[in-house]
């Protein structure tokens, strides 16, 4: 990214509310610490036997020139960069747009080309809502959100029953409602419920991929990586951390603050402040126990 950066060491220090060690210095670049000339800034991934030219962000005193102590220093580092390299989206509704009439979108919205919002939806100020996006009828996204290229969000929910021989399809026709400041990765797909809402609560962050099915009810701050799958009427508490590729069957409850790893399949309820892993997701250290047994087994 070709952008000039001019800003003293003192300043940052202000930026993210450091205490800042040594002589003030010029910063004109950001750079991971393994490659950082003396003008850049840097974070420390861990204080041991740490050394980098730059300034750097750490949660410890080190041995550097020019330094800032801070509780977390690759947050801090972000905050930072959101100074340096603000996203700019002016309040707009592209031509490109289809809106319809009965839709209610307020202002401070950018909405980009190629998006399509249906009867009766709500979006709220402050919201972005990246090229080629889709809101069904009746869904609902709050303020301050972003939606990325491609996500769809109010779909139908996957639910037939077989009746003799033949499929019956169940029509849904509740909705979809995204609450303020939860960002929505690229061709995620969201579904609307079957009677009710599929409801996602403030501050949730979904990566790219993610399918959330009808009825889901998602928690505050909760993230989840790329590929994650989440069936019908699963309750994910807030605070849960799910990894990529993790599949959540439906109705199961998920406890607040817990942390899924990648490639998990859950089945039923997980007690919140725990961390799981494996099929069928069990807490991280009998998951590695078993593991370890089998591979016993295999070299007997």
């Amino acid at each position: 990214m070709d952008v000039t950066i001019k800003v003293s060491s003192l300043e940052v220090a202000r930026w993210v509310d450091g205490n800042h060690f040594g002589s003030e210095r010029l910063i004109t670049g950001v750079s991971a610490a393994g490659s950082a000339k003396a003008s850049d800034l840097c974070y420390a991934t861990s204080n041991k036997n740490f050394s980098a030219k730059g300034v750097v962000l750490c949660a410890k005193p080190i041995s550097a020139d020019t330094y800032i102590v801070v509780p977390s220093p690759r947050a801090a580092f972000g905050i930072v960069l959101q100074h340096l390299f603000p996203e700019i989206h002016l309040p707009q509704i592209s031509p490109r747009a289809f809106v319809h009439p009965t839709a209610v979108v307020e202002d401070g919205v950018c909405i980009y080309g190629g998006v399509w919002i249906g009867a009766e939806c709500f979006v709220g100020s402050g919201t972005v809502i990246f090229p080629n996006v889709v809101l069904y009828p009746r869904t609902i996204v709050g303020k301050n959100c972003r939606i990325h290229a491609g996500a769809i969000l109010g779909a139908d929910g996957f639910s037939y029953t077989m009746s003799q021989d033949e499929l019956i399809k169940i029509p849904q026709i509740g909705r979809l409602r995204i609450a303020d400041n939860v960002e929505i990765g690229a061709n995620a797909c969201l579904d609307r419920a079957f009677l009710t809402e599929t409801f996602i609560d403030e501050d949730t962050k979904i990566d790219n991929l993610v399918q959330v099915a009808h009825n889901v009810e998602v928690g505050k701050k909760v993230l989840m990586a790329a590929q994650v799958g989440i069936a019908g009427s699963a309750v994910i508490e807030s605070g849960v951390q799910i990894g990529g590729q993790v599949g959540i069957s439906d109705h199961s409850v998920v406890g607040n603050n817990a942390k899924i790893a990648a490639k998990s399949g859950v089945h039923g309820y997980l007690a919140g402040g725990k961390t799981y892993f494996g099929i069928p997701a069990q807490p991280k250290k009998i998951a590695f126990k078993i593991l370890r047994k089998i591979r016993k087994l295999i070299n007997d």
